[in-house]
């Protein structure tokens, strides 16, 4: 059996990975757009605004995190070392 093939066998088929963590990425990209606005501003108002819209990145954040970690423990196998 060809080595290749033989590691394919424990590689899943399923990369549901990937996609959470290219949306966590976005997500990471949006709360550094805010706070980059953020730090810039200085109408108080708008810092309240932009806080308020950080923690709502911050909490899309957290549920993509939540996900990521439910997916991981229904893996027998993943891509990656678990401690990762």
């Amino acid at each position: 059996m060809n080595i290749d093939k033989f590691l394919k066998f424990f590689v899943p088929k399923d990369h549901s990975f990937y996609p959470l963590f290219e949306e966590d990425a976005r997500n990471l990209a949006k709360a550094a757009d805010l706070l980059k606005e953020l730090l810039s501003s200085t109408d108080i108002e708008d810092h309240e605004r932009i806080y308020q819209q950080i923690k709502e990145v911050e909490h899309i954040g957290d549920q993509i995190t939540d996900t990521t970690y439910k997916q991981l423990n229904k893996s027998f196998i993943t891509p990656f070392d678990r401690e990762d």
